[in-house]
């Protein structure tokens, strides 16, 4: 038998890094997160969001669940953490929210925080003026400056743009 050789570039690593990565958070989010962001939500009396679904999330009902019910729960004030802040289920929520895989995480005085990645910083640094060249070239630098290795971090020092696209779309629920 003969060895067949593959090259692995940069842009197939992360587009497969990607893969597994969905993977993975499909099975976690349709799980514990899903049962966990139901107990927030419950003790909060907050229904599920009705906004357009995104990425992933509209593959599956309890995907599209989630999704729904952490768009809410996104939403709601910091004020009212008192409510929940003692339950396991809302402390998993906000440790997953915060994650460093999500880019830097932010309290913008809600009850979760958001996570802001190189590209949400370039399309906040270039607007009104996006292009996808200044948009790629712009978050390659801010992961370099800020030294970030979360998903979207690494496609940005990569440069590319599908592989951008592609890594963002995975974290679009965390990161904004």
């Amino acid at each position: 038998m003969g060895v067949v050789q593959r090259i692995v570039d940069n842009r197939v690593f992360l587009l497969g890094l990607d893969r597994l990565y969905r993977e993975a958070m499909k099975r976690h989010e349709r799980g514990e997160l899903l049962a966990c962001a139901r107990s927030v939500a419950a003790t909060l009396a907050v229904k599920a969001a009705d906004v357009p679904v995104e990425g992933y999330y509209a593959e599956e009902e309890d995907l599209t669940t989630y999704f729904r019910l952490m768009r809410a729960l996104q939403n709601v004030y910091a004020e009212r953490r008192s409510e929940v802040g003692s339950l396991a289920a809302f402390q998993r929520l906000y440790d997953v929210a915060s994650a460093p895989l999500y880019g830097r995480a932010r309290d913008v005085d809600k009850l979760l925080p958001t996570g802001r990645d190189p590209l949400s910083q370039a399309l906040a640094d270039t607007q009104p003026d996006w292009s996808m060249a200044s948009l790629v070239s712009t978050a390659s630098t801010c992961a370099c400056d800020w030294d970030d290795f979360s998903l979207v971090g690494l496609a940005a020092r990569w440069g590319d743009a599908v592989v951008l696209t592609a890594l963002r779309e995975s974290v679009v629920l965390c990161a904004r």
